[in-house]
């Protein structure tokens, strides 16, 4: 029993060493036995005939072959015109202006041409013819030219006002600017009546009852200081002068005069230069 106990033992280890051993061609993946290798599909019998073999140069193209002379010989020409414009560099040439450029091509002409003798005129007995200038040209000639257009301005003169006065013009231009446009009724309705103020005198007029969504009515609220009531925006109060002699009722402080409109230009020169010798401020004056 002992014997047959000591046989299964060396079995054993025989096993044990041969399974420990690796085959020589261990490394090689093998297929597995199960999978069945299916067979390749037969070509048909035109296509089975052998492809034609390629040429031994065709995987290299066929410019290979003059590639390298060719980027030999340009390096050596681009090299040799280098060389050449190092040489011998180009010369800037400034540009002449026209004038100069032409007068140069003249003066190359003339010497191109023949020289030519130039004959002196003969004299003759009869005398020579003077030149005769007009006067009426030489006065035109030093006469200055007048510019045309509005005589030189004068500055305007100012009234001496007192200090109520002087307040009362600050404060009516302060207020002016937040009076309203007074319009007549009616007058975006019918293009015929004008927006001139007119006031309002209808019965049952909603402007005359100031019906607070009409328009703005002219009314005691509005006016300005009356110290200021009846000036013009100068200062001045005006005088309405017909002739040269109605000048005499104008103070020039406080009172400036105004040319009525039916005179005409030879009274109005009159009235006017009388006005400047007085020192009168005349506020449509024609010669401003």
């Amino acid at each position: 029993m002992a014997d047959t106990h000591e046989k299964k033992d060396e079995k054993k280890a025989e096993k044990a060493t041969v399974d420990h051993k690796a085959p020589e061609h261990s490394h090689k993946t093998a297929e597995p036995v199960h999978k069945a290798v299916e067979p390749a599909p037969k070509a048909p019998e035109h296509a089975r005939e052998p492809a034609p073999k390629a040429p031994e140069h065709a995987h290299k193209p066929a410019e290979t072959a003059h590639k390298a002379p060719a980027a030999k010989a340009l390096a050596d020409e681009t090299d040799k015109k280098l060389e050449r414009i190092k040489a011998h560099p180009v010369k800037k040439v400034e540009a002449q202006p026209k004038a100069e450029a032409k007068a140069d091509h003249m003066k190359a002409e003339k010497a191109a041409e023949p020289a030519t003798e130039m004959k002196t005129p003969e004299p003759t007995g009869e005398p020579e013819a003077e030149i005769v200038e007009d006067a009426a040209e030489k006065k035109k000639e030093e006469k200055p030219r007048k510019k045309k257009g509005k005589k030189e301005r004068r500055p305007h003169i100012k009234p001496v006002l007192a200090t109520g006065v002087a307040r009362a013009m600050a404060l009516r231009r302060a207020l002016k600017d937040k009076t309203p446009n007074f319009i007549r009724q009616d007058a975006y309705n019918y293009d015929r009546l004008g927006t001139s103020w007119r006031r309002p005198q209808g019965t049952h007029s909603k402007l005359r009852h100031h019906i607070s969504y009409r328009i703005n009515v002219v009314s005691i609220g509005y006016g300005g200081p009356n110290a200021s009531k009846g000036l013009h925006p100068s200062g001045f109060r005006e005088v309405l002068v017909h002739n040269p002699l109605e000048l005499d009722r104008v103070d020039p402080k406080t009172m400036a005069a105004r040319i009525a409109h039916g005179v005409g230009s030879r009274k109005r020169t009159m009235i006017e230069q009388r006005a400047q010798r007085k020192g009168i401020r005349v506020l449509n004056e024609l010669q401003e």
